[in-house]
């Protein structure tokens, strides 16, 4: 909000929140009264894996996740979403739209090790499209308004300044 750099977003107001939202998403994954909603049933080693990384296989699959999103997201009335659920769903559709345009083998098996990195780690990327905070649109310069601008571009790409990355 234009206040500058964060500390500790585990303690800040304007974070806090949302990191013991996340911390609670991860934490369902090990409450025994969320296990059945949060992770697939024991395979014959007794291994469970949590919904939200599985590459569904069948309707039932596809229902089980359901459920589980359904119920991760219900006790935030929605208002938390980009949960790692969230990221890997993102990947699966990388994963889907590159094996559907027949694109590189290299290029799918990018989409693919990504999709397997978030399963495997439980950590994604996002990005809100540059959307703006409230703190952007109320400034008083128009061009100060976008959380991300175009400083200048390059040979090498483009440079750009705003929200989440570093301006010097």
């Amino acid at each position: 909000m234009g206040e500058g750099p964060v500390d500790d977003v585990t303690v800040h107001p304007a974070t806090r929140a949302m990191v013991d939202e996340y911390a609670t998403w991860y934490d369902r994954h090990f409450a025994a009264d969320w296990q059945d909603i949060v992770l697939t049933p024991p395979d014959a080693d007794g291994r469970r894996v949590p919904w939200a990384f599985v590459l569904p296989r069948s309707p039932q699959d596809l229902r089980a996740m359901g459920r589980c999103y359904s119920a991760t997201i219900f006790p935030s009335a929605g208002n938390v979403t980009h949960t790692p659920a969230y990221g890997h769903l993102i990947a699966l559709g990388v994963l889907d739209a590159v094996q559907q345009r027949n694109v590189s083998p290299e290029r799918i098996a990018h989409a693919a090790d990504y999709r397997a990195l978030i399963a495997r780690t439980g950590r994604f990327l996002t990005f809100s499209a540059g959307a703006a905070t409230l703190g952007y649109r109320l400034r008083a310069d128009p061009r100060e308004r976008a959380a991300l601008r175009i400083v200048r571009e390059t040979d090498a790409g483009v440079v750009a300044a705003g929200q989440s990355v570093s301006e010097r």
